[in-house]
């Protein structure tokens, strides 16, 4: 699997969309069917942080509406309009921050992206030029 980078410009609304696939090469991939699934993103400053006891610096759900209704292409739509400094866009603590998709299927089989045997997705923050 290609690394996951979550592009944020500082103080601007996140659009950005990751298609799960099965298979272990190009060649035999296929789009994931989501229908029905729940997904959820967090964001965490670094992987010291990913026992969870500290609050994630985003999180992104199906639950809440920050992520898109799930369907049969394996799009994993992101959608984040909170450019404030402490809780989005805008927190300078998001460069170099890291990320992964769980998504949990309707039988209750919990699934996360990338593979354990794969880096963690990673933001990449730039600093924002016009304000």
């Amino acid at each position: 699997m290609a690394k996951l980078e979550l592009p944020i410009v500082q103080g601007d609304t996140i659009r950005q969309t990751y298609t799960l696939k099965t298979g272990t090469t190009v060649a035999n991939a296929a789009a994931i069917n989501l229908t029905g699934c729940t997904i959820r993103v967090q964001v965490r400053p670094n992987v010291a942080d990913v026992d969870g006891t500290a609050d994630p610096l985003l999180e992104f759900t199906t639950v809440d509406g920050t992520i898109s209704t799930p369907t049969t292409d394996g799009k994993v739509n992101l959608v984040w309009d909170d450019v404030t400094e402490t809780t989005g866009t805008r927190n300078p603590a998001l460069a170099d921050a890291i990320f992964d998709i769980e998504v949990t299927y309707p039988d209750s089989t919990k699934v996360t992206y990338p593979p354990a045997d794969s880096p963690r997705g990673v933001v990449v923050f730039a600093n924002e030029v016009t304000r």
